[in-house]
């Protein structure tokens, strides 16, 4: 699978993710392009949510990093990092 920086996110690490039936984890590493407060990590492949993870902050000088499931079945994984919405 090829990862693939969404909005917010400078590069991620590893760029590729090797499929395995048995759903081993593994971590994702990124940078985001700019400071926010309050976001949500949303990472996905071919458009559908495999997890989303709150922050309170995030910095361009901090790596971040959040789990994924190699079960996914999918070309591309994309992570993003948006704003949280306010109810």
């Amino acid at each position: 699978m090829e990862m693939r920086p969404g909005e917010n996110v400078r590069y991620l690490c590893p760029q590729t993710l090797v499929s395995t039936p048995d759903g081993e984890p593994a971590d994702v590493f990124f940078r985001v392009c700019r400071p926010q407060r309050g976001v949500r990590v949303t990472v996905s492949a071919d458009g559908i949510v495999l997890t989303e993870k709150k922050l309170k902050r995030v910095n361009p000088g901090e790596m971040e990093h959040i789990r994924i499931s190699t079960s996914v079945q999918g070309k591309t994984v994309t992570v993003d990092v948006a704003k949280e919405e306010s109810a």
